[in-house]
């Protein structure tokens, strides 16, 4: 087979491979955005309450 065969079928492989990679690591990226800004909150929340209670 010609090795122009060989070279592209590589360069499919391999976007075919960093495709789904990017994909999921940009997922994971988002989503451990929100998490944080989730345990942020109900860390402000805590201590929020910790104050309310303090002061009763």
């Amino acid at each position: 087979m010609s090795d122009y065969f060989w070279i592209f079928l590589s360069i499919a492989v391999f976007m075919g491979i960093l495709l789904p990679v990017v994909a999921i690591l940009t997922k994971h990226k988002h989503t451990m955005k929100l998490l944080e800004i989730e345990a942020l909150k109900v860390k402000k929340e805590n201590l929020k309450s910790e104050d309310g209670e303090t002061v009763k």
